[in-house]
């Protein structure tokens, strides 16, 4: 049991011996050598340094404990950092140094004045969460040091960017309304918000509304959209080159359904095609045919924001129909080319 202090200057107050978890009625007996008799007047120190204490607790109640402990008193605190700079995910280990030595005393206290940003264990050791500032707090002797701990993310985040090649492991924040082309320099896979994506010939659609995006995937390389908010991509095994598209040509042509009205797609190449069919109102229902016989049709019925990749599929003419709500129907535009549309 060690009972630590900082040392005040000014008021140089007594700084004595504490034990804790003692059973009610007891008498505690204390002596800082063995040789000297016992005393319930507890030991102090006035300056820096240590003092070992010897303690004796009685109690009618419970067999006599014994036992040592110390005063330990030091000149000064500081911590390692008063302004710590981390990135998202990582961490980095604060340490309160304590002169004249450094110990890891457990009566050091830390916590995170915002957990969402950085949070720290028992250790000191700080993890940042999100980006942002917060502070981390050490109180040692009921004194209080404050590092204050700023949170970077690796997300590149430049709108003025033309090309930019994301390495493995970099991120980029893509806001909507935006187009860009991403092509694979050797096989990898990109990560969107958690899900994998590869080169795999498909569209993908998130079924988020909240951060819904078009995905026109060819071999190696992927056109993206976002619709709704920002979205965040990133390399995770080879490297991607970003670069910005301009509307003429668009990526993709967009068509607006309400209830009632209908788009036609005839395919009459040899390849099938992906469009994403996105649902716009918050309740909605549209039929799907995309053959000649009854098991061709395809029903949908989905709130707001719930994306579907669907085929055109080759020598065949696919109808979107809708008889609730409102949709929006992507198709890309070098696809389009391909295709007879009517609405």
């Amino acid at each position: 049991m060690t009972s630590t202090y900082i040392y005040d200057a000014v008021n140089k107050k007594k700084y004595t011996f504490s034990l804790s978890n003692v059973a009610s009625g007891s008498t505690i007996y204390y002596r800082t050598n063995s040789s000297l008799n016992w005393s319930t007047s507890r030991p102090y120190r006035r300056d820096p340094g240590s003092t070992t204490v010897y303690y004796k607790i009685t109690n009618n109640n419970y067999n006599d404990a014994t036992g040592s402990g110390a005063i330990v008193v030091y000149k000064s605190a500081k911590l390692s950092s008063d302004d710590l700079t981390i990135d998202q995910g990582k961490t980095s280990t604060l340490k309160l140094t304590l002169s004249p030595k450094d110990v890891s005393d457990k009566s050091i206290s830390w916590t995170s004045l915002d957990t969402s940003i950085a949070t720290v264990d028992n250790n000191g050791k700080v993890t940042g969460v999100a980006t942002g500032t917060t502070y981390i707090s050490a109180k040692f002797d009921n004194k209080t040091y404050k590092c204050k701990v700023t949170v970077k993310s690796d997300v590149v985040v430049n709108e003025n960017i033309t090309t930019y090649t994301l390495k493995k492991g970099q991120s980029y924040k893509i806001q909507p309304t935006t187009d860009f082309r991403l092509e694979l320099s050797s096989n990898g896979n990109l990560l969107y918000d958690g899900y994998r994506l590869d080169d795999d010939g498909a569209v993908f659609v998130s079924p988020n509304a909240n951060d819904g995006a078009l995905w026109l995937i060819k071999t190696s390389i992927f056109y993206i959209r976002p619709l709704d908010s920002d979205i965040t991509i990133k390399s995770e095994d080879a490297p991607f080159t970003l670069s910005t598209i301009q509307d003429n040509p668009p990526v993709f042509v967009k068509y607006t359904l309400t209830a009632g009205q209908h788009l036609s797609i005839l395919n009459n190449t040899n390849k099938r095609y992906f469009i994403n069919i996105f649902a716009i109102d918050q309740l909605n229902s549209m039929s799907y045919k995309y053959g000649s016989g009854i098991d061709d049709i395809q029903y949908y019925e989905d709130n707001y924001g719930v994306g579907y990749g669907n085929a055109v599929e080759a020598n065949f003419k696919t109808v979107i129909t809708v008889t609730k709500g409102k949709f929006e129907v992507f198709i890309p535009y070098e696809y389009a080319k391909m295709l007879q549309i009517e609405s």
